[in-house]
């Protein structure tokens, strides 16, 4: 967990970063009652208080990102693998702190540069979990023996339509 890390530097961003996102989560939940009118404070109040929460996302997706960073650094196998997931966390950080900043007013930019970068960090999230993913196989269905009783043959029944 966070509290084992070795350096106090990384406990302190990883411990920042988990507080910050639980904040988020908090705030988020009071705005969304505000504008549900179930506490007190009604539509424009909920809208600023969900803007708030979005601030607190940003500021843990940038401490994320920097923890991110400085594991990368600080890394001293030469597995690509472990490179690759530090890479990958950073920049998903980066991409979502990008849209919070847009979204909180804290940092506006064309909306085209915000959906792109929702666009790069849903990209990368669907990856992580597509990687998880099994082929569905069809369903094996039992074979019930079952004898259906031989009928004798029938004669064709003429039927007869009386205008």
């Amino acid at each position: 967990g966070s509290l084992a890390l070795a350096d106090p530097v990384d406990r302190a961003l990883e411990v920042a970063q988990k507080v910050s996102l639980a904040a988020f989560f908090v705030i988020d939940h009071i705005g969304g009652l505000k504008q549900w009118r179930v506490l007190p404070g009604g539509k424009r109040s909920g809208m600023g208080t969900i803007i708030l929460g979005l601030k607190v996302l940003l500021f843990s997706c940038a401490v994320g990102a920097v923890a991110q960073v400085r594991k990368l650094c600080k890394e001293n196998t030469q597995k690509w693998e472990d490179k690759k997931k530090c890479i990958e966390g950073a920049v998903k950080s980066l991409l979502l702190g990008a849209i919070c900043a847009h979204l909180s007013s804290a940092c506006v930019m064309h909306d085209v540069a915000c959906g792109v970068a929702g666009l790069g960090y849903s990209s990368l999230e669907l990856r992580g979990h597509w990687a998880t993913l099994r082929p569905i196989s069809p369903p094996k269905t039992a074979k019930v023996a079952t004898k259906e009783p031989k009928m004798a043959p029938q004669e064709p029944k003429m039927i007869i339509c009386a205008p």
